[in-house]
């Protein structure tokens, strides 16, 4: 694959294993660009459904909009608790080859722009 421009594929950074960054980390496999990682600061993906595990957690919209148009979901209850979204978001990663590229436990605490010349040399 050739972006505009480029010879290689950029790299990615993708910072948090929620939603947005499932499906930014899918996005990018779908493309043919491999070369990304997704840090996550907490010690499993999933964001708030990872570290909201009280008992009674659930979706407070209809559990449909959790379902990633790229793998849609038959929820069992309209508004589906986590246990079920968690499940969901760990298959989306498991069937699309994401776990590999997950950084678990890693808390990004500052980035830093490096023009492309400049990445070149370091």
């Amino acid at each position: 694959m050739r972006l505009q421009g480029r010879s290689t594929p950029p790299t990615v950074a993708i910072i948090g294993a929620g939603l947005a960054g499932i499906a930014t980390a899918v996005k990018l496999t779908q493309a043919g660009i491999t070369s990304f990682t997704v840090f996550e600061k907490s010690d499993g993906p999933g964001g708030t459904w990872w570290d909201n595990r009280y008992p009674g957690a659930e979706c407070d919209v209809p559990s449909h909009l959790y379902s990633f148009a790229f793998k849609l979901h038959d929820w069992s209850r309209t508004h589906a608790g986590q246990a079920e979204i968690q499940h969901y978001l760990e298959d989306v990663i498991d069937e699309f080859g994401v776990r590999p590229r997950l950084r678990l436990g890693t808390a990004v605490t500052r980035v830093v722009w490096q023009p492309e010349e400049e990445a070149l040399l370091a």
